[in-house]
């Protein structure tokens, strides 16, 4: 986010302006270090005073209200486009195109700030708990099917796996059979799963993110692998 930061360097480079790095009194030696690192100046270090050897959140609004300048925004992303940047040269504009880094695209942060609102800290982390367990006990699943093999033990919500069932048949053909599932399998309808290189053989991988998963939809995924493994290529792309 230099252009932020800089809103000259836009178009004259980094040279042009000084950016100031805010920080508590009692900031941590590395802070100052860091600034001089990136040549940005140690003297352009604002501090702001502590309470109780942490900043003090009530004096950091009149230190930025200082740092502050509205014309920041307007230059920082300066271009111009017939067909956007429709700012109005008698007042503000809603117009929030040339204020923004990503200009007309939607705004993806405010579905996390809204997730983050509805569910906090707690209820995230607990969905993310809940997936992980769902992948150990889909690990479990894998390891009990006679036709499939798991490729490692699962330390988050991702697990790789292989369809063992044409190992005799060597490497090579193996590999082309787990990549021939999956894409049958995707094109039934049934599921869909995700595929990628593992050691150097094709595997199947599933990256569970749904919260209202549950251990019956994974072993209806996997009732699903083997039965279309076992159909003649076409079937399951015509099934249903």
């Amino acid at each position: 986010m230099m252009s932020s930061a800089r809103p000259t360097a836009w178009h004259e480079g980094l040279a042009s302006s000084q950016p100031v790095v805010l920080c508590g009194e009692h900031t941590h030696y590395a802070v100052s270090r860091a600034v001089g690192v990136m040549a940005l100046g140690v003297r352009q270090i604002v501090t702001v005073a502590s309470d109780g050897h942490r900043m003090d959140a009530r004096a950091l609004p009149p230190a930025l209200a200082r740092v502050r300048n509205a014309a920041v925004l307007d230059t920082a992303f300066l271009q111009h486009a017939p067909y956007l940047f429709h700012q109005l040269d008698d007042g503000p504009s809603n117009d929030l195109g040339p204020r923004s880094f990503q200009c007309s695209r939607r705004g993806d942060a405010l579905k996390v700030w809204a997730a983050i609102l509805r569910y906090g800290r707690a209820g995230i982390a607990g969905f993310y708990e809940y997936l992980s367990e769902l992948t150990v006990a889909f690990h479990r699943m894998v390891d009990a099917h006679p036709s499939f093999e798991a490729l490692h033990t699962p330390e988050t919500n991702i697990l790789c796996f292989r369809f063992s069932g044409a190992d005799t048949a060597g490497p090579a053909a193996a590999d082309e059979v787990n990549r021939d599932l999956r894409e049958r399998y995707n094109a039934s309808g049934k599921g869909w799963i995700t595929s990628t290189i593992l050691g150097g053989r094709r595997v199947l991988r599933v990256t569970i993110i749904n919260p209202l998963t549950t251990e019956r939809h994974l072993a209806a995924l996997l009732d699903g692998l083997a039965t279309t493994a076992t159909e003649p290529a076409g079937a399951s792309g015509t099934s249903g």
